[in-house]
């Protein structure tokens, strides 16, 4: 994470370092700037671990129960049960 490191000094001190060439609208630019900066830093962090920032619980649960309502379609409720058993394997 040095990246993000560096990041922050930087805009940790870019209002001082603005200062000199725009004046008492440097803290609107710096704001701007790190808004810009930390949005493509976290772009870059969720395309680097895609798996920590997707709700793969809420997917796979979604997932669940479609194909429970289309085993529910084809089948009808008399041979599934949970789990995706029939009654003949049970």
């Amino acid at each position: 994470r040095h990246t993000s490191r560096f990041l922050l000094t930087y805009l940790t001190m870019a209002p001082a370092l603005l200062w000199p060439v725009t004046g008492w609208a440097s803290p609107v630019l710096a704001a701007a700037i790190a808004f810009l900066l930390l949005g493509t830093e976290n772009i870059g962090v969720q395309i680097e671990e895609p798996f920590t920032v997707l709700p793969l619980d809420a997917i796979c649960g979604a997932i669940e129960l479609s194909i429970t309502d289309m085993e529910l379609q084809h089948f009808g409720e008399s041979t599934v049960v949970q789990k995706g058993h029939t009654e003949e394997e049970a």
